[in-house]
């Protein structure tokens, strides 16, 4: 059996006294501080019940959910059941736009290297990029193909 949505929102004023009610009986919280108090709310709840699993069936959480829930409040509090920041789409070992501008200059001066012959010559210059990710710039440039670079190189010097 669910716990009553009333009798949620009172165990989550008794837990955050500093949130306020706004004069519609919501509360005044933006989405991450709800959240949290949310997955507070459940430990609260299995400290109330002393009993893991029947707080987790109540509220619909999984118990291995509750262990990262009481594990991530152990180690920063509050501020620790937030939703974290999604990871940057960046990545760390992305190609610099130098690597990538000398690897176009090359395949457009020599149009019929392949993958692993441009990824040769990087690599005695220092620049060490794989074959795979040389044909992943290459398309994402257009010049997938030799005859696309050959198109490219004529267009540049005509």
């Amino acid at each position: 059996m669910k716990t009553s949505l009333a009798l949620y929102y009172n165990m989550l004023l008794a837990i955050s006294p500093d949130t306020s009610m706004t004069n519609k009986g919501e509360i005044a919280v933006n989405e991450r501080e709800k959240l949290a108090h949310e997955k507070l709310a459940l430990l609260k709840l299995v400290e109330s019940l002393g009993n893991v699993s029947k707080a987790c069936r109540q509220l619909g959480v999984s118990r291995s959910q509750f262990y990262e829930y009481k594990q991530r409040f152990a180690a920063h509090g509050l501020e620790g059941l937030k939703d974290r920041p999604p990871i940057h789409k960046g990545h760390p070992f992305t190609t610099s736009s130098l690597v990538e501008d000398l690897l176009l200059e090359v395949s457009l001066e020599h149009p019929d290297w392949g993958c692993a012959r441009l990824s040769d010559y990087l690599q005695r210059e220092n620049k060490a990029v794989s074959s795979p990710t040389i044909q992943k710039i290459l398309i994402r440039h257009g010049m997938r193909s030799r005859q696309e670079r050959r198109s490219k190189s004529n267009k540049q010097l005509g």
